[in-house]
């Protein structure tokens, strides 16, 4: 990156369980949109396995991803290994987990699937989540609590509006950032956490991402954070604006 461009952020979208097609472009246009350069990206309509305008991957400073089990054509897939080989960073929410692996069946001829992806890149083990009607309830770790990307994080636990996930346990080389805990669960889940990817690139995830969650202080907070902190750019000071889709949750 040229010194004083804006980074180039590309956001990629394919998911219909969560909306963020439109409550990701929503977020970054609030609060993105003064300091990074945004290409948007979306799921070919016609064939949910094709994420058109992927090439553009070669020249971008910063990935945000939101795919649920999309096997992609082998080209597209090799554009998405070839930039995180790149050492370039990475931020992935909510079904980024499961991005690229179907349950059990194979993909088809000529696509490619990366079932291992939330461990060897993201630094979780993805293993389905709890219950839909779960109340899962938020809290930032002890120790945590001065690392930049839970900077103007004001109340240390809030709700999630979606199911808590299973994502546990996190690689030696994962850094935990908040646990979730629904009634009953005896221990707590990682929610968010930074990590390093093979290729030594910055890594931010976190399993929240329903509609609702976009609805939270405390939780677009630490989006728009763990996208500053993965591009290497300090932290802003301001507060983080949130976001309402008018799709039902």
């Amino acid at each position: 990156m040229q010194a004083g461009k804006r980074p180039r952020l590309v956001i990629v979208m394919a998911e219909r369980e969560y909306h963020t097609d439109q409550t990701l472009p929503a977020f970054a246009k609030r609060n993105l949109a003064d300091r990074f350069q945004i290409r948007l990206l979306f799921a070919n309509p016609e064939d949910r396995d094709d994420i058109p305008g992927l090439e553009c991957l070669a020249d971008a400073d910063l990935v945000l991803l939101s795919v649920r089990r999309r096997v992609l054509p082998t080209a597209q897939m090799e554009r998405v290994r070839a930039y995180i080989a790149s050492g370039r960073p990475l931020v992935g929410i909510r079904t980024a987990c499961h991005a690229f692996c179907l349950r059990k069946e194979e993909p088809p001829a000529g696509h490619d699937q990366w079932p291992d992806f939330d461990r060897k890149i993201l630094g979780c083990f993805y293993h389905d989540h709890y219950g839909n009607k779960l109340a899962a309830t938020i809290q930032v770790v002890d120790g945590a609590i001065h690392n930049p990307i839970l900077s103007g994080v004001r109340r240390r636990t809030f709700p999630a509006r979606g199911s808590l996930y299973r994502c546990a346990p996190l690689n030696s080389s994962a850094r935990l950032l908040l646990v979730g805990r629904v009634p009953g669960q005896a221990d707590a889940e990682p929610v968010a956490w930074t990590n390093v990817s093979p290729a030594g690139g910055r890594v931010f995830y976190t399993s929240l991402g329903h509609p609702g969650d976009f609805q939270i202080p405390e939780f677009v907070q630490l989006l728009r954070n763990g996208i500053y902190w993965a591009a290497g750019l300090p932290v802003p000071t301001t507060t983080a604006g949130t976001v309402t889709i008018t799709a039902g949750e």
